[in-house]
C-alpha cells in the first residue's frame, strides 16, 4: 500500500493534463480512504463540486486540493472557504 502511494505521489511530479492529474488524484484519495476508513472529502463535503478535491492534512475537509474550472474560487468561497490558490501560486516552474 505504502508503495502504490509513494509511486502515486512521483506521477504528480510528471502529470501532463489536467485530467491526468486528476486521475491521480482520485486514485491517492481512493486508496488512503479505504487504508483509514473514511470517505472521501469530495464525497462527503464536496459532492455538488464538478471538479476533483483530494483531502489533504488530517482529513477533515479544512485543507484540500481541488481541480477544477475557473470557477472554483467562487465555489469554495460560497462553502466559507475564502483562502484558494491557484496552481501558479504554489508551484515553482524553476530548476
Amino acid at each position: 500500500m505504502i508503495d502504490a502511494l509513494n509511486t502515486l505521489t512521483k506521477k504528480f511530479i510528471d502529470a501532463k493534463t489536467v485530467s491526468d492529474f486528476q486521475m491521480l488524484m482520485l486514485a491517492h484519495e481512493s486508496i488512503v480512504s479505504k487504508l483509514i476508513g473514511i470517505e472521501p472529502v469530495k464525497e462527503a463535503e464536496f459532492s455538488d463540486y464538478e471538479g476533483v478535491v483530494k483531502s489533504l492534512g488530517a482529513w477533515g475537509g479544512d485543507f484540500v486540493l481541488a481541480c477544477g474550472s475557473t470557477k472554483s474560487k467562487e465555489y469554495f468561497a460560497a462553502k466559507g472557504f475564502k483562502v484558494c490558490f491557484a496552481y501558479t501560486e504554489l508551484i515553482s516552474t524553476a530548476i
